[in-house]
């Protein structure tokens, strides 16, 4: 049985997903789609299973999985055949672990591999192609849990009136635990991304639906409901909509994936919006029963699940290459093409519901074919690494030689004379009362550049590093004495949102008689973010150097807009696509630095 208007929620649940994805900046909530995809996933799978033990007396968990199986592998497969291929259009960093990423997908824990690996959407550099579908695992392993469950049940329940009792005293606990898990995960500090991802704090919305289901149902109703619809009104049904649906849209554009809020009840206000706006539909279902749905409406939920599935690998690859607009466009046509493509032939064929002669077959083995070959040899070809994580494993190692080098020539002065050491590549810079350089991977990038130019200075990079491990950085040097006269942070890139606070803390924790310089950091991918932090963070430092006389900015942001060369083929974070490209912004970006330390000496300290 098919229940009209159902198809509003499928898809409202994509619109809202698809406008997260192309434009974050202006739907930064839009990640809460996919909970309304989770509550309507647990209200129509239990309401089903309802309506078999209704009609059997028990829940058949093959026969379930199986349709399952038929419903959810083909379009993941498919959607795998068709971007492979695509991705020899991108750089190597869009492709880096790509077999591992793919396991993910078919083995259905794509939500795992993302909290093993710290990715997520809104990552600052290369999110992976098929993040999304860390939600396909969570679904899964829901159905997995949940066919147990009620199979289990049925086999107890005398009649349907018990199961629908079980269900909502099983569903009720669940609910509780999953939510109570990511709530308390919060609290003891664990990341957003792992609690977004994880099955167990991101189940709760499947109960809000379990729940509503055995309240309501779909052929087989609840005597509660059944007097409902009896006496039920245009301006109950309008009203429940509307308030569902102005919720969504407030969280749509009010919420943030790094809030705190989000965790603690932006999730579940969803969940909740999407129950209510379920069971508002499920009654306009029966007052208007002569109405038929519009085509277009079906045809846009039938095809939902499949342009879920395509529109985030595609959209990655095409906006590496085209504009923004170009982006977006090619992604929803493409995206409904193969959807379309997916649900009304190749599931039919599979299903055996669909034949073609033996042409059309011959072809679409040639093709099949054709995509594996492709898919298989960038599967083969596809890094471990990225580029740019091999430069950063060099550059710690290189880094690590040279504390060493420079520890070694402290305890043995007169052993320098003896090296005959090759002309440096840029001024060496002497400073009086020794250099502290506390930076991210973009200094980690430009390690033997800074080396260099500091010889005696001690140069400690990292890559993540963000304000606040650099405060603590500075203040363990000091309590240790080791602390340079000159303190230089290259540090802001590895956003932390009260980075005012950091910076305070950090200029009223530097010790008397010391100077501060402070490189300003540069994203050049600051005007997709919903909060350009990076920025807002150069011009918080602006003022701060306005303000106190003892600071001083080696402006990297105003030199990498000067600089545009440099980020040819880059993440727009870290300069260079290229060896050589890389080579020469890392001679900038020590000279940047070497410029404003000079300046600094002519400037009072603390």
């Amino acid at each position: 049985m098919r229940i009209r208007w159902f198809s509003c929620v499928r898809v409202l649940g994509l619109l809202w997903v698809l406008l997260y994805h192309f434009y974050p900046k202006y739907f930064p909530g839009g990640f809460v789609g996919v909970d309304v995809f989770f509550t309507f996933s647990g209200f129509l799978i239990t309401a089903l299973m309802i309506d078999e033990v209704d009609r059997t007396g028990q829940v058949d968990m093959q026969a379930f999985l199986r349709r399952r199986l038929y419903r959810i592998v083909p379009p993941v497969v498919l959607m795998l055949l068709v971007t492979l291929p695509l991705t020899w259009l991108v750089r190597l960093e869009y492709v880096t672990d790509l077999p591992t990423q793919v396991a993910g997908v078919l083995g259905y824990v794509t939500n795992l591999y993302e909290m093993l690996t710290g990715g997520n959407y809104e990552d600052q550099f290369i999110p992976h192609l098929f993040v999304h579908n860390w939600s396909l695992a969570v679904e899964v392993h829901f159905y997995l849990l949940w066919s147990f469950l009620l199979y289990r049940l049925a086999k107890r329940s005398r009649n349907t009136s018990q199961f629908r009792g079980s269900v909502i005293t099983l569903s009720l606990p669940l609910l509780v635990v999953s939510y109570g898990t990511m709530v308390l995960g919060l609290l003891l500090g664990a990341s957003p991304s792992m609690l977004y991802f994880a099955s167990l704090s991101h189940l709760f919305p499947f109960f809000f639906g379990s729940l509503l289901a055995a309240m309501t149902g779909v052929s087989s109703l609840s005597l509660s409901f059944e007097k409902r619809l009896e006496h039920s009104n245009w301006p109950g049904i309008i009203l429940g909509s509307l308030l569902g649906v102005v919720i969504l849209t407030g969280l749509l554009i009010g919420l943030r994936f790094d809030q705190n809020i989000t965790y603690l009840g932006g999730l579940a206000l969803a969940a909740l919006a999407a129950t209510v706006l379920i069971r508002s539909l499920r009654l306009l279902h029966n007052q208007l029963p002569d109405v038929v749905e519009p085509a277009w409406l079906t045809f846009l939920a039938d095809t939902s699940y499949g342009v879920y599935l395509f529109h985030w690998p595609l959209y990655s690859i095409f906006k590496d290459q085209l504009v923004h607009w170009q982006a977006v466009f090619l992604t929803v046509l493409l995206s409904y093409t193969f959807a379309a493509f997916s649900f009304y032939i190749v599931e039919p064929i599979l299903a055996g519901r669909q034949h073609f002669n033996k042409s059309a077959r011959m072809i679409m083995v040639l093709v099949l074919v054709g995509l594996v070959t492709a898919g298989g040899v960038r599967l083969y070809q596809a890094p471990v690494m990225t580029n740019f994580a091999r430069d950063m494993a060099a550059n710690n190692m290189a880094q690590s030689a040279q504390g060493l080098e420079r520890l070694y020539y402290q305890v043995n002065p007169t052993a320098r004379l003896d090296k005959q050491e090759a002309e440096p590549e840029i001024e060496s810079l002497s400073v009086p009362g020794g250099l502290s350089l506390i930076g991210d991977s973009v200094a980690l990038r430009a390690n033997t550049q800074l080396n260099q130019v500091f010889p005696d200075g001690n140069i400690d990079a990292a890559g993540s590093r963000n304000l606040t491990q650099a405060r603590a950085i500075m203040n363990a040097q000091a309590q240790a004495g080791i602390l340079g006269k000159t303190v230089v942070l290259g540090i802001g890139v590895n956003i932390v949102s009260n980075y005012k606070e950091e910076l305070d803390g950090i200029i009223k924790n530097l010790p008397k008689g010391h100077r501060l310089v402070l490189v300003t950091p540069y994203d050049g991918n600051s005007d997709q973010y919903v909060e350009a932090t990076a920025e807002e963070t150069w011009k918080y430092e602006l003022k701060l150097a306005r303000k106190h006389s003892f600071i001083t900015l080696a402006d990297w942001h105003k030199v990498s807009l000067n600089h545009p060369e440099m980020w040819e083929d880059s993440d727009n974070i870290h300069f260079g696509g290229t060896g050589e490209a890389i080579q020469a912004g890392a001679k900038i970006y020590a000279e940047t630095v070497r410029q404003a330390v000079e300046a600094a000496q002519a400037k009072p300290a603390k």
